[in-house]
């Protein structure tokens, strides 16, 4: 038996409702998912892609003015590729960053790479952590 959920009406009523949503936010009605889904750290606010449940996710809360921001989905990202010889080969992408200090540089600078999908590199070689090291410390 084919069970029909929606009526017409539903449709019709689902279709009004996002017009009227729309042009009282955006002022028109054909806007991007970027218009409309933002990507926010801190004061920052930034076009974000990605929908539930698909490569590249992004769930979404109610932000400002009638756009959502991302609130959970694709967070850290990481690439390797193992050679047949040396330390792996990794890229790397936090996208809602590496400190949860405004304050700090870490906290949204890799969100453009996020945005344009691309990746930082990262080395497990500890020579080379410590060359270019800021600052070597223990933490207590």
């Amino acid at each position: 038996m084919n069970k029909q959920y929606f009526t017409d009406e539903d449709y019709a009523a689902a279709i009004d409702h996002t017009k009227t949503y729309l042009l009282e936010h955006f002022g028109k009605v054909a806007i991007t998912l970027g218009e409309y889904q933002k990507l926010v750290r801190g004061k920052k606010s930034y076009p974000l892609g990605g929908v539930a449940d698909v490569i590249a996710a992004m769930n979404s809360v109610p932000y400002e003015n009638g756009q959502v921001k991302g609130n959970s989905g694709e967070s850290y990202i990481m690439l390797i590729r193992y050679p047949e010889e040396g330390l792996p080969i990794i890229e790397t992408v936090n996208v809602f960053g590496a400190s949860n200090r405004p304050e700090s540089p870490h906290y949204d600078d890799q969100i453009p790479l996020f945005l344009n999908q691309e990746r930082k590199s990262m080395t497990l070689d500890i020579e080379e952590v410590k060359k270019n090291a800021k600052r070597i410390y223990h933490p207590k």
